[in-house]
């Protein structure tokens, strides 16, 4: 590791980053934890990209850093309402780039088999895969 971080320094972290992609899940402490005072932190020329969950960024200070210019770019597949209503603004900035909020490829026959195994698993009393822990928020 070069260098390490603390949660007060986020400013610090963003500001030479060129791409920033957030895949962090939605707890209490990641609700907007992209606000006003990152986006402006980080460089001009920099990119935000959220696969994560949509209220990871502050929508209402996002919108007026990407009409200001300051980034070059907002990559977003996923946002605070969903799905993102048809009036919304982000459809008609042209450094917002909105995607269809697929983070993968799924296919029948995996899906399948990760339900066959699991159905096995809860005949059996088993853990089950893939479960969701409420209390972590992921």
């Amino acid at each position: 590791m070069d260098c390490h971080f603390t949660p007060d320094e986020r400013g610090k972290f963003v500001k030479d980053l060129d791409y920033l992609v957030l895949t962090l899940p939605l707890t209490d402490a990641t609700h907007h934890i992209i606000n006003r005072d990152i986006l402006l932190a980080m460089k001009p020329k920099a990119c935000l990209i959220n696969v994560g969950r949509g209220a990871l960024i502050d929508e209402g200070d996002l919108i007026p850093v990407m009409q200001s210019g300051h980034l070059q770019a907002a990559i977003l597949d996923v946002f605070e309402k969903k799905p993102l209503p048809k009036d919304h603004v982000f459809w008609s900035m042209l450094n917002v780039y909105v995607t269809s909020h697929l983070s993968g490829p799924s296919t029948t026959d995996g899906v399948s088999r990760f339900f066959v195994e699991n159905l096995k698993r809860f005949l059996h009393e088993q853990p089950l895969h893939g479960l969701v822990d409420p209390k972590r928020g992921y």
